[in-house]
């Protein structure tokens, strides 16, 4: 099993309209700096990207910073997202516009039973306590991709910040992800659904 590259894996999203937010490897922090100026104002996220598993779950590691946006402040961040990064090589730092709103979960990946399936969910801990997530098997279709929306505990929730078939047309697209590639398991997790639009935080596609 490989898993892809950020930028390999945001290209595949891309083809199947599914959006992710604005962001860049940087390779030393004046290009941090620089990405930070392009975001006009707008707060910045770094963090560091790598193949080893144990680098997997960044904030655990301390590999991610949040909420930068002075050039003190992405200096700091870059030294110390180094400091820790060493132990990861070969890694890289990506820089990223900070987005906010609510968090949900896509995905999928192949069920012995089943075959392949697609996930849909509140993410936070509606999805770690309260298990609330949809499955679908692929292909799933805008009938059944409307009813595993139907059957989320927490619809409401999304529904008050989007529109529902924007929800539908990212499980189909998710789905269609899925079916048409070689992939043994897709993670978007997050996935913020902030002013009327749903974008990709974090892209895992392993095949």
């Amino acid at each position: 099993m490989v898993l892809i590259d950020y930028d390999d894996g945001k290209k595949i999203l891309d083809k199947y309209k599914i959006k992710s937010v604005p962001s860049r490897y940087v390779r030393n922090v004046e290009d941090a700096i620089a990405f930070a100026d392009s975001l006009k104002g707008k707060e910045m996220a770094m963090k560091v990207i790598s193949k080893n598993p144990e680098a997997l779950h960044k904030a655990k590691k301390g590999l991610v910073v949040l909420n930068l946006k002075e050039k003190e402040d992405i200096i700091k961040a870059w030294k110390n997202l180094e400091s820790k990064a060493k132990q990861f090589m070969p890694y890289k730092i990506q820089a990223q516009e900070m987005v906010r709103g609510i968090e949900i979960i896509a995905g999928g990946r192949i069920d012995p039973q089943f075959g392949k399936i697609v996930v849909i969910g509140l993410g936070g801990i509606y999805v770690e306590v309260l298990k609330d997530f949809q499955i679908g098997i692929c292909p799933v279709e805008a009938k059944n991709a409307s009813m595993m929306i139907d059957m989320l505990k927490s619809k409401q929730i999304l529904l008050n910040s989007i529109k529902k078939e924007d929800l539908v047309r990212l499980i189909i697209n998710v789905s269609r992800m899925m079916v048409e590639n070689d992939i043994s398991e897709l993670d978007l997790n997050p996935m913020i659904i902030h002013d009327g639009k749903i974008e990709a935080v974090d892209i895992r596609i392993i095949k």
